[in-house]
């Protein structure tokens, strides 16, 4: 029961979505531990390891959406000094043909 107290409300919403319990649209984090404890099929171990998985998997996706992130914003940086290199290169070129 302990395990319940410090988790995030989006996570006991989707344990409580897992677990087939009706939930609804302005339930508070109280409401869901509510919810969850007083199940009919309660089994607290089943419950914890559920959780801990959907944790898991969140923290996982939040990982993943970060490097993603850090990837294009590395790859738009790298354009960007390609395209910087480019217009130079052309400069240069306007400049050495202009001279010659």
């Amino acid at each position: 029961m302990a395990y319940l107290a410090k988790e995030r409300k989006d996570d006991l919403k989707t344990l409580a979505t897992e677990l087939g319990l009706e939930i609804g649209e302005m339930m508070r984090v109280i409401d869901f531990k509510n919810l969850i404890l007083t199940s009919k099929d309660y089994d607290e171990q089943f419950n914890k390891t559920l959780l801990e998985t959907i944790i898991e998997t969140r923290v996982q996706a939040e990982r993943d959406e970060k490097e993603e992130s850090e990837y294009k914003r590395k790859q738009e940086g790298l354009i960007l000094e390609l395209e910087r290199m480019k217009l130079s290169m052309t400069a240069t070129s306007t400049n050495t043909s202009a001279a010659a």
